[in-house]
């Protein structure tokens, strides 16, 4: 209950008065991370309701992108030039792509197909309850869209979740066998990108809980081609694990405006 006072004032000043106490008194932050039925929430950001299941790793990421507006690039100078080459890219017969790797819930998903109607949005998830609420989230974009249930890696072949004291907005992947009875296939960003005839990967989200650290070993050529990489570090979770080493290799090899927003590192490609 304190949680939710103390955090009280940013959805009145968010959603006003009305909305603002319906939601912020509403959106509970108890609960356990365990599969539970999602119930739909009216939220005046968007035309159709969200999906939300009564548990607290659902709140927080309501709480996240929702009420502090987490993927609101519009906030940043940059993007009037990003959003330039994607008009660019339409122009020439090609279709912008918003990779949301590591997409949980898809309430990041709602938000980028409102925010870039133009482009088409991927959107990746691996845990199987939370693709659930995923797909009923997507059900309510209006954009082009694609789910995937997989794991994101550099190379295909077969994953399992692996769960962490953070619940279901902090499982993991690693690879196993075909066989194993937890086994999903892993999936490329050149896997993806290959879903959408004439797609060109545009902005890349990714929030894969130190899967980092394997996705950029190999299989990198797409970072050629991205205007915007979002990441989330995890080296504060995985103590000397150095799971964004190669990330920060990779990007070195062309120069980026890095900016630090929160829990995100927005690296803006320069052309």
């Amino acid at each position: 209950m304190r949680e939710t006072i103390e955090r009280l004032p940013n959805f009145l000043k968010r959603y006003g008065l009305v909305e603002g106490l319906r939601l912020g008194l509403g959106v509970s932050a108890r609960g356990d991370d365990v599969a539970s039925a999602a119930r739909v929430l009216e939220v005046s950001d968007f035309v159709q309701p969200i999906h939300l299941r009564p548990i607290r790793s659902d709140y927080s990421i309501f709480w996240q992108c929702v009420v502090r507006q987490q993927y609101d690039l519009s906030r940043f100078a940059q993007m009037t030039e990003i959003r330039r080459r994607a008009d660019a890219m339409i122009r020439s017969g090609q279709v912008p792509l918003v990779i949301d790797g590591g997409a949980n819930i898809g309430i990041s998903l709602r938000g980028f197909t409102r925010d870039f109607p133009q482009a088409h949005v991927i959107a990746v998830e691996p845990d199987t309850d939370n693709f659930r609420v995923l797909s009923a989230n997507a059900a309510g974009a209006g954009s082009p869209h694609t789910c995937v249930h997989a794991g994101l890696a550099s190379r295909s072949g077969y994953c399992r979740v692996v769960a962490r004291e953070r619940g279901s907005a902090g499982f993991m992947t690693e690879y196993c066998e075909a066989d194993h009875p937890d086994a999903l296939r892993t999936v490329t960003i050149p896997d993806l990108v290959a879903l959408v005839p004439h797609g060109r990967p545009w902005i890349v989200k990714l929030d894969i809980e130190g899967a980092q650290a394997e996705l950029f070993s190999a299989n990198t050529a797409w970072v050629d081609d991205a205007d915007l990489i979002m990441l989330e570090p995890d080296d504060w979770a995985f103590p000397w694990s150095g799971s964004t080493i190669n990330f920060l290799r990779r990007l070195s090899a062309y120069d980026f405006d890095y900016v630090l927003d929160g829990e995100m590192l927005l690296c803006f490609r320069h052309r």
